[in-house]
């Protein structure tokens, strides 16, 4: 009699510790995580990156380059590129992760080809200046999106350099001048 109550007392404890076990891993589980919502996130990463490019035609800016209107549309063709990158303020140095047009790419298809200089200036007057070679490497973006959220429409785009300092991340560009 003892063997039968304590092989019962087992078998109920197996099966308690079975059930919080599975729901302590549902409970954990971020939502959207279940295996038929993982087969069917694989199976749609190309409907993501469609979505994706539907969002890059979606935000809107505008500003001149040498003197000629430079929008979303006219940017249409080029493709957003996301980077992380050093951000050095006086809070101090972090990574952030930019989404936005690569500035090289983005003049080129403003017919800018032969520069030195980059000078950009927003809305409130405030400019920096980037050298040609600044504004050539893959890091060095018009961004539309941190942390992968649209920033505020006054803020777009915002130059993003990498490893700069708050003199040349300027937001809310509105003339580039590239010399």
């Amino acid at each position: 009699m003892n063997n039968k109550k304590l092989i019962i007392i087992l078998m109920a404890l197996m099966l308690l510790f079975t059930l919080m076990t599975g729901c302590a891993q549902e409970a954990n589980e971020p939502e959207g995580s279940s295996q038929e919502e993982a087969t069917e996130t694989e199976g749609s990463e190309e409907a993501e990156e469609s979505e994706e490019s539907e969002e890059q035609e979606t935000i809107e800016f505008s500003m001149t380059i040498n003197g000629t209107e430079f929008t979303q549309d006219d940017a249409k063709d080029l493709e957003m590129v996301t980077k992380e990158v050093l951000k050095v303020s006086k809070k101090g140095d972090f990574d952030v992760i930019w989404t936005g047009y690569q500035v090289d790419q983005l003049l080129q298809a403003a017919g800018v080809s032969d520069y030195s200089t980059v000078v950009v200036a927003a809305e409130d007057g405030f400019s920096g200046e980037i050298s040609a070679e600044e504004a050539k490497l893959e890091t060095t973006l018009f961004g539309m999106l941190e942390e992968g959220e649209e920033t505020s429409a006054d803020d777009i785009p915002t130059l993003v350099l990498d490893g700069g300092g708050g003199n040349v991340w300027i937001k809310g560009i509105v003339e580039v001048t590239a010399e």
